[in-house]
């Protein structure tokens, strides 16, 4: 897998980033070590973002519970979550396992 980020920081180090990284297609998974869920998907999420053609393709992780002001101010209320930016705005979302495949279509 190439190009993965763990993020660290608070809601205004959130929006330099997408906005320093706006011609990349950003996949943000928000996951918690304690979700079952998450560690589900993880092989899931890997492999369809290996798949993914683009040429500036990256995978952000986000801990919920070390990030708390980026996850309040991206309204997370589930994990799982899963969002993709395209030209620094958000495309698509899918909470939960299901529908993984949708995110890379």
């Amino acid at each position: 897998m190439d190009k993965i980020i763990e993020f660290k920081g608070d809601r205004n180090d959130f929006k330099r980033f997408i906005r320093e990284k706006s011609n990349s297609h950003i996949f943000i998974k928000y996951y918690a070590d304690w979700c079952g869920p998450c560690k589900n998907i993880k092989n899931e999420f890997i492999t369809l973002f290996d798949k993914y053609k683009h040429p500036d393709k990256l995978a952000v992780y986000i801990n919920i519970d070390e990030c708390q002001d980026v996850s309040s101010a991206m309204k997370i209320r589930s994990v799982p979550t899963i969002q993709s930016y395209k030209n620094g705005m958000p495309d698509k979302v899918i909470i939960g396992v299901n529908n993984l495949k949708m995110l890379f279509e």
